[in-house]
């Protein structure tokens, strides 16, 4: 796919500042799609940021992973003493690739599978009931030696027996409730769908638009991987970072071509 195209258009106040009624008429698309509207504006608006940054070194590498250098003059990012191609144009263009991404419903799709596959619960269900019946044994190992500390006259053994016991008590404790935790966030992993991650990227990227070069940068370190520009033919592709617990990766659906500088 080659993307040739750049953002254009007017000025628009920072949505914080917009006065939102709803729910006054019969909307003409679901809220989810405006969302995604209104974050694909908002990209086309942190495009226009001030060029003083190279906005994708640290990056933006080749297919061997050796990276590509700003040139000095803001204008070029360059690979060894040959290629080079112009800043804003690659800027532009992937900013647009990560816009179109991150409103594909194929990409919704394989985002929505990462994270539901990441936040499975380490621990089984067996493993989480064998747990809670050591706990309970333990109680009742507890209550027994107690209960025996009023017919000894040399309590110090039984004491340390106790002490033992309660400290592994409450070692499988702590492990119960985290075990309950993962337990909750797999029940709400479980419910899921493609239309709630939709919402959730497109509230992320609202804020583009109010974000400043150096701010913009570091945003796209937190969302990409790595952009790969190939200096031979210019081709690129974004690998995305998803930031959940195992840190899964997701390539984007299909890489581009910027144009070639002059």
């Amino acid at each position: 796919m080659r993307a040739n195209r750049y953002a254009s258009g007017t000025k628009r106040k920072p949505r914080s500042e917009w006065i939102i009624n709803k729910n006054t008429h019969e909307p003409l698309i679901t809220e989810g799609h405006a969302e995604i509207i209104l974050a694909r504006l908002n990209l086309k608006s942190a495009k226009r940021a001030t060029p003083s940054t190279y906005l994708l070194t640290g990056i933006l590498s080749t297919p061997e992973g050796q990276s590509w250098h700003g040139d000095g003059t803001g204008t070029y990012y360059r690979f060894g003493k040959g290629k080079k191609v112009r800043c804003d144009t690659l800027d532009s263009l992937v900013l647009s690739k990560i816009s179109s991404d991150l409103s594909s419903a194929e990409f919704i799709t394989r985002v929505t599978k990462a994270i539901k596959t990441s936040l499975l619960p380490d621990v089984e269900f067996e493993s989480a009931k064998t747990m809670q019946a050591s706990f309970h044994a333990i109680n009742k190992k507890i209550d027994t030696l107690a209960a025996l500390l009023s017919d000894t006259s040399a309590p110090a053994a039984i004491l340390r027996q106790i002490e033992k016991f309660e400290a592994e008590r409450t070692s499988i404790e702590k492990k119960l409730e985290e075990v309950e935790k993962q337990s909750a966030q797999a029940k709400i992993v479980s419910s899921l769908t493609d239309k709630d991650v939709q919402r959730a990227i497109a509230h992320n990227l609202e804020s583009l638009d109010t974000l400043n070069r150096d701010d913009l940068k570091e945003f796209l370190g937190k969302l990409i991987e790595s952009v790969i520009l190939n200096p031979t033919d210019l081709t690129c592709s974004v690998n995305y970072r998803i930031s959940i617990n195992r840190g899964d990766k997701l390539a984007s659906p299909r890489g581009f071509e910027p144009l070639y500088s002059p």
